[in-house]
């Protein structure tokens, strides 16, 4: 199965907080909103995972790398 996050917003409607760091990466109680997501997806069987990137795109991507958590690999 497969998945797209949709991660391509400017996050207006939390600025400032968005002018120097992407909404999909500040921190929400414990982790990253796309963390988040993306745990959930593999609960879900997902096996290929997908991100749109606009704003700030360089800083998502540095963020996610291949998308696997450090401790996910087997």
């Amino acid at each position: 199965m497969e998945a797209m996050i949709l991660a391509a917003g400017e996050g207006t409607r939390v600025q400032p907080l968005t002018d120097d760091v992407p909404e999909p990466t500040i921190p929400r109680i414990r982790k990253p909103v796309s963390a988040s997501i993306i745990e959930l997806l593999r609960q879900h069987r997902v096996e290929q995972i997908v991100s749109n990137t606009s704003h700030l795109a360089p800083t998502i991507e540095d963020y996610s790398g291949t998308g696997r958590h450090p401790r996910a690999r087997r």
